[in-house]
């Protein structure tokens, strides 16, 4: 069967206390809700007193019983089609009495082997539990009970928390945020949220204004912000207390959570030591660690543990893969390869890499359909953990993505916005696309409800139709712009996030339901840099430093953005190396760059001069005359060495190029403005000539 993505809709909701006469005394009424994926007819399910095997003492069952039994479990059917139950449907499952206190088991099983389905038990009206099937064959445990008047959960899962940075830049501050989760049965209006650092006092932030009913959620915001000026880990241990006054939580296994959050430096700005100088590079990591057709790199948000993530591109049949680098350029730096058990799908020919700052990451695939089955265009970014006892470990059809939302074919670059938030470029349908995931559907399930998706397409942008040369993105988080490297029309585009208005339905898609799916008129952008390009690929800012990199030239190009258009600064050609692409500024303020054709990543640093006569006599080189008709001359001191001079016209194109000399013949220039860039054995002095 072809691989195949599920939805469902979980919408919250409330049942008012009620009397349960139905039932004689020591029983309660236990009912469900089952909500289906979109292959309903492959789940099949029972209900048993605990301790029974599937099959023994059944009490109740549903789905596909006509051909499914207990040993179904990952043996698809040739054929399901007219029985179980209807594809993304609600259904309620009538009430049975149960001894009141008794525990429970649900036996579900797909023959599929990728689950999908929804439970919901409820108790005398209330929702006590939910359970998430996944896998071939599964087994989910109740207590028929109603839940307490109050119970407060820092999770809906009781595995997961709504997560939000985990790194605090020294001396600035934060306010945590924690999802609260009611499993009771009193409507929520008021509590507390206390958070207390390495044991320290406790901060008591008192939230009102609630309407927090059974089993809905909501996500609370600490009005008293977290800092420090100094460095290291710090222990933050976060809960909820006091609802509707005074009352207390009746379970407290479920009430607190804890994370912990790091204090560290920025990135050092420090793009001006290029400017003028050659350049080194060092290998990171190659082929020896398992780095294959590496199409992009970015830095886990933590800084201070230095981490490199490696994307590899790979082949269609395998699926994209990572290299996870520790230390990165340190004598303690290791690496572990990591890939999802299903990359065939959810990191299908990836293009780039993006983290958030909640330690989430994201992949564009760059195929035109993920299920590979030629039909409709079916992919769009995946959302993954960077926890790697998660990713990389799941052995299921679903593998252990995050979340995965599919309206954006042959997904080139990605960038990080906020929390879940991320920006797509569409390669297909020429357009930027901001993809909010809303809530993580946990590993390898596939709710994609809360998904909400605007298409912005007031100006266009084209893909490398060769699919060799991906468009990178990345984002401006102080000023707001997002910077788009259009690689079929050689330019640089940005758009600003803050403005456009959310208007109707776009012509093209949705391939499956979610929150919402809208497009964006409106909105400001400007073109950034449109000459000097030949394939661009990667990029990455600093202040007001945008640099890209050019796949055909092995170059990284400075531009300052302070103006538009930009104006090119420096160009620095990376040694040895054979197709340049992500490229990235690392914890350390160096840049790190994926070459691509020879399977490595390098650090590239600015060469420092030996001595400081080497800077002076530099400053000997000079030219005349300027403006010329035919001829440059070129005077320096008696102690430097020339290697090489390169005239290049005004968008940074060069024209030729010549060993050590002290004469130009510029004759068969035409007039106008050029570059003759004189390079020495460590450092190049760039001058600005008119040619009459």
């Amino acid at each position: 069967m072809t691989k195949k993505i599920a939805f469902f809709v979980t919408a919250l909701m409330f049942v008012a206390t009620m009397s349960y006469a139905q039932c004689p005394m020591g029983q309660v009424e236990v009912s469900f809700e089952i909500i289906t994926d979109t292959y309903g007819e492959e789940g099949f399910w029972q209900l048993d007193t605990m301790g029974n095997p599937c099959g023994v003492g059944t009490l109740l069952s549903g789905g596909n019983t006509a051909q499914l039994t207990c040993a179904s479990g990952g043996t698809p059917l040739t054929s399901t089609a007219g029985n179980g139950y209807a594809s993304n449907t609600t259904i309620s499952v009538p009430f049975i009495c149960l001894t009141q206190g008794g525990q429970y088991e649900i036996h579900y099983i797909d023959d599929y082997g990728d689950g999908g389905f929804v439970f919901r038990v409820k108790v005398n009206g209330y929702i006590i539990n939910q359970f998430i099937g996944s896998g071939s064959t599964q087994t989910f445990t109740f207590v028929a009970n109603e839940p307490p008047n109050y119970d407060i959960a820092s999770s809906m899962h009781d595995n997961t928390t709504f997560l939000q940075k985990n790194y605090l830049l020294n001396g600035a501050s934060m306010n945590f945020k924690l999802k609260a989760f009611n499993w009771g049965k009193q409507t929520i209006n008021s509590m507390k949220l206390n958070y207390q650092v390495n044991g320290g006092a406790i901060v008591n932030n008192v939230i009102t204004g609630l309407t927090l009913q059974n089993y809905s959620d909501t996500i609370l915001t600490s009005t008293m912000p977290f800092s420090s000026t100094t460095n290291g880990n710090y222990t933050i241990k976060m809960w909820y207390s006091d609802f509707n006054g005074s009352n207390m939580d009746s379970l407290n296994s479920n009430d607190t959570t804890t994370k912990i959050v790091t204090v560290g430096n920025d990135i050092p700005n420090l793009m001006s030591n290029y400017i003028g100088y050659w350049v080194s590079d060092s290998v990171v990591v190659n082929s020896s660690n398992q780095v294959s057709t590496p199409v992009d790199i970015d830095f886990h948000p933590n800084l201070s543990l230095k981490e490199m993530w490696v994307l590899n591109k790979n082949t269609e049949a395998q699926g994209g893969s990572t290299v996870i680098v520790s230390n990165t350029a340190t004598a303690s730096q290791t690496t572990v390869y990591k890939e999802d058990a299903n990359n065939w799908h959810f990191m299908s020919l990836p293009t780039a890499i993006a983290f958030s700052e909640n330690e989430n990451f994201a992949t564009s695939p760059g195929v035109f359909d993920a299920n590979h089955n030629g039909g409709t265009p079916f992919t769009g970014p995946a959302l993954w953990t960077s926890d790697l006892t998660i990713y990389g470990g799941a052995a299921s059809n679903n593998g252990d993505h995050l979340d995965m939302l599919h309206e954006s074919p042959y997904s080139q670059g990605i960038a990080w916005e906020n929390e879940n938030v991320f920006w797509n470029f569409d390669g297909y349908n020429n357009d930027i696309v901001r993809y909010d995931f809303g809530g993580d559907h946990d590993p390898g399930n596939d709710d994609h409800s809360d998904g909400i998706i605007r298409r912005y397409a007031d100006f266009t942008v084209s893909r490398d139709v060769n699919d060799i040369v991906p468009s990178h993105l990345v984002l401006d988080k102080n000023k707001k712009w997002l910077y788009i490297v259009d690689y079929g029309n050689k330019r640089v585009m940005r758009l600003d996030i803050t403005t456009g208005t959310v208007g109707g339905t776009p012509s093209w898609g949705p391939h499956e339901t979610v929150h919402e799916y809208k497009k964006v008129t409106g909105y400001d952008f400007d073109t950034v840099i449109n000459t000097g390009l030949n394939k661009p690929c990667g990029i990455d800012i600093m202040d007001n430093t945008l640099i890209i990199s050019d796949y055909a030239t092995n170059e990284i190009i400075f531009y300052n953005i302070s103006v538009l258009p930009a104006t090119e600064l420096y160009r620095v050609a990376i040694p040895n190396s054979n197709g340049i692409m992500g490229i990235k500024i690392g914890p350390d303020g160096y840049i790190y760059a994926v070459d691509n054709g020879n399977n490595r990543v390098v650090k590239v640093k600015p060469s420092t001069p030996n001595a400081l006569n080497e800077v002076e006599e530099i400053n000997t080189i000079t030219i005349s005359p300027n403006p010329t008709s035919n001829s440059i001359n070129i005077n320096y001191g008696a102690n430097v060495i020339i290697k090489k001079i390169i005239i290049s016209d005004i968008t940074g194109k060069v024209i030729n190029a010549y060993p050590a000399t002290n004469k130009l013949d510029v004759s068969q220039l035409a007039s106008g403005q050029y570059f003759i860039t004189v390079q020495t054995t460590q450092q190049q002095k760039v001058f600005k000539i008119s040619k009459k």
